[in-house]
Formats: C-alpha cells, sequence, structure tokens
C-alpha cells in the first residue's frame, strides 16, 4: 500500500484548535521534543497537533498540517508539499482516528510510505491509542519508520516517554501493559495476569486506584491524581467498548505529574507566604484585576481607611468621581498614575492624599505597579506606608 491511498484526497482548512488538554496536552509536551514522529488527531482525521519530527517525517511543516481535515473523494494541491506527501498524511490520521470508534487500546497502522524529494518514500508504520480532554476524545499517534527499526509499534515507543498505558477485562485483571512512568518502573512486567485489587493490595472499593477502574466499567471517563513510591501519576481511564458499545474492559493512562506537583506545591507555598506577609505587614496593600476592580485587600487597608472588604472589593477607583472631589484630595492622580503603569508595564513611585471616610485625608507615599491578572490580562498592584502623621508633623515644625 502506498501512501496515496484508495482514491484521491482532498485537504481542507478547518478552524485550529488552539491547545489540547488533559492526557492531550500531557501527551503533546511528552513527545515535543523527542526525534519521535507523533500526532494527535480528532474523530475527523483532523490534525491539532503534531511535532516536529512529525513534520520532517512527512515532509510537510507541522503549522500547515494543523486544521486539515480529509475528504477522501477528491484532491486539490496545496501550497506546501506534494499532494502525494498531503495524501499520505491524510490517510494516516484517517486510519488513526478509527480507533476513537472502534473502542480498541490501540490500533496498528501498517507501513505507509511518505514520498520524499529524493524520490524514494520514507516508509513507517504507526500506532495510535485515544486520549481523553476536557471537550471529548482525541486519537494520540506515534510513528516508527521502518528502516530504523522493524519492530515499530507503540510499546516501545512508550519507553523513551513518560507515559504508560495499561488494559483491564471486565474483571479487572490487566491484560496489557506498555511504558513507564516514575514510580512505576517495569510495570509490563508486573501488573500482567494480575488484578487491579491485587495491585493495588486493597479491597476498598474507593481506593485511588480501583475507583477510576469501575467508573470507567460503567461506560464513564475516569481520572485522578495518585501517589505510588514518592511519585505523582495523573491516572486517566475510560472504557473499552465491544461492538454494542457495551463496556468489556478499561484503558489506563499514566502519565508522570510528579514535577507538576512539586510545582504546584511550591507554587501553593508561595501564595501562602505572600498571604501571610501581605495579612501582616504594616503596608496598606490592595490589587485590582485588568478590569481595574479591587479584588484584595489586606487587614492595614481596611484599618487605615475605616472599612469592610464588601465596601471596597469590586469597585473600580476611576468611577468613584466623589473620592476625587474632595478637596485637597489626590484620588485621581493615583488612577491616572494605575493606568500609567498598566500601558507602560512599569512601576512608579506615588505620594498623595487620599480622603477617609470620615473626612480627614490620609497621606500615603509607596508604588503602583503592573500585576499579572488571571485572565493573563495586566491588572495593578499598590503598596503604600501611612505617612499622615509623619507628614503633619513636618509641616507642623517648618
Amino acid at each position: 500500500m502506498t501512501g496515496s491511498g484508495n482514491g484521491q484526497v482532498r485537504l481542507e482548512r478547518r478552524p485550529r484548535r488552539t491547545r489540547a488538554t488533559g492526557e492531550a496536552d500531557r501527551f503533546a509536551r511528552g513527545f515535543a521534543g523527542l526525534p519521535v514522529p507523533a500526532f494527535l488527531v480528532d474523530e475527523r482525521g483532523t490534525y491539532v497537533w503534531v511535532n516536529q519530527a512529525f513534520g520532517a517525517l512527512v515532509g510537510i511543516r507541522p503549522e500547515v498540517l494543523l486544521g486539515t481535515a480529509v475528504d477522501s473523494t477528491s484532491a486539490e494541491d496545496g501550497d506546501d508539499g506534494s499532494s502525494a506527501a498531503r495524501a499520505a498524511a491524510a490517510e494516516l490520521a484517517t486510519r488513526s482516528a478509527s480507533v476513537l470508534r472502534t473502542g480498541l487500546p490501540l490500533l496498528r497502522v501498517d507501513q505507509i510510505g511518505f514520498p520524499q524529494p529524493s524520490g524514494q518514500p520514507r516508509w513507517a508504520t504507526g500506532s495510535a491509542f485515544a486520549v481523553t480532554t476536557q471537550d471529548g476524545v482525541l486519537a494520540a499517534g506515534t510513528v516508527h519508520e521502518l528502516g530504523l527499526d522493524a519492530t515499530g509499534g507503540l510499546a516501545e515507543l512508550l519507553d523513551r516517554a513518560p507515559v504508560l498505558v495499561l488494559t483491564t477485562d471486565a474483571e479487572l485483571r490487566y491484560t496489557w501493559a506498555a511504558g513507564a512512568v516514575t514510580g512505576w518502573p517495569g510495570a509490563d512486567r508486573t501488573v500482567v495476569g494480575r488484578t487491579a485489587w491485587e495491585v493495588a493490595g486493597s479491597t476498598d472499593a474507593t481506593h485511588p486506584w480501583i475507583a477510576p477502574l469501575r467508573q470507567a466499567m460503567c461506560g464513564e471517563q475516569a481520572h485522578a491524581r495518585v501517589e505510588r513510591d514518592g511519585a505523582h501519576l495523573d491516572y486517566w481511564v475510560g472504557p473499552l467498548r465491544d461492538p454494542e458499545r457495551r463496556p468489556v474492559g478499561t484503558v489506563a493512562v499514566l502519565l508522570d505529574a510528579t514535577d507538576a506537583e512539586r510545582a504546584g506545591r511550591r507554587q501553593r507555598v508561595a501564595e501562602e507566604r505572600f498571604r501571610r506577609l501581605a495579612e501582616h505587614s504594616p503596608a496598606v496593600i490592595d490589587i485590582r484585576d485588568g478590569e481595574d476592580r479591587i479584588v484584595h485587600v489586606n487587614p492595614a487597608f481596611l484599618h487605615t481607611f475605616g472599612v469592610r472588604p464588601s465596601e471596597v472589593i469590586g469597585w473600580r477607583p476611576a468611577e468613584r468621581g466623589d473620592l476625587a472631589d474632595v478637596a485637597g484630595s489626590d484620588f485621581a492622580d493615583l488612577v491616572e498614575a494605575g493606568r500609567q503603569v498598566r500601558d507602560a508595564d512599569r512601576s512608579r513611585v506615588w505620594q498623595g492624599r487620599i480622603p477617609h471616610p470620615d473626612g480627614h485625608l490620609v497621606e500615603l507615599i509607596g508604588h503602583v505597579f503592573p500585576l499579572p491578572a488571571e485572565d493573563g490580562s495586566v491588572g495593578v498592584g499598590e503598596v503604600f506606608l501611612d505617612v499622615t502623621a509623619q507628614e503633619r508633623a513636618r509641616r507642623e515644625l517648618a
């Protein structure tokens, strides 16, 4: 069989998916820098992610393949690469996508020829298996050139990436395993033939290794973050189905999430440190989001202005014209300072007087600076010292 397929192939452009999620995202990150050609396609055979190694094998730039869909009834040349190379890529995508319809744990795609400028095709074999996303299911595929490794197949490829694939029958007995993750090396030699209950060493149906498998046997997708021998693993499980779509087993994908878990722990520690520092700081602190709404104030802010959180959280300083109209108030200048640091993406020193609810002016000095907001926009942070008493004393002594 050649790469041209059984008929003419037309390649159309579809809107590009901007990101893959869940297993698919981790699969993409795992294979991104490896010399193993890898790809993700949806049920239509549309490429949603390919790595550089795959683009080199096919002879088409990765960005050209993204969003490319297949119609096996006609042909249309593109601007990049030959129609034959596109047809080979289309055939691989179409056949890999069939794993989403069959419910098999993996699908072998044998001997596809990718035309090269030399005229000699590069023959390859591929493997595909389903991975879940937040929006549905994608087929993840890997390719081996037959000239480099005649065995090809998924098991050898998985050994090069931080991913482990396991299947069970309806009794939750492991029937197949390939790959390795931190905390579970050589899983294919230790679990096949044993039940998940035996491997977990538990009869508890709510055990984190067991519960997702039972959920998959009910026809559902399941996910858990589990720990084994000090390693943290993302555990994704889905049902294997017979031709009548009834669950007859499970397929699980485990990905090494140890680094992500440690990074998350470091971030949580850093956030807790900041929270405690802000809570106990004598400085007046407030944070505004990208739409200039106040989203956080610390106890010193509440004490200095004699307000409750509900009285300030959510309002925009630019909408408080009443504070700018108070005689001697520098509130309008503070609002402008926030706009300037957001636009220029740099901090500035600010000093001025802000009205207190009881009518007197609070004199502040400190920094106004840009802060990243949760939605990716730029917010504003403000840290001030209350120097009202010092400034009053200075003026009296002058």
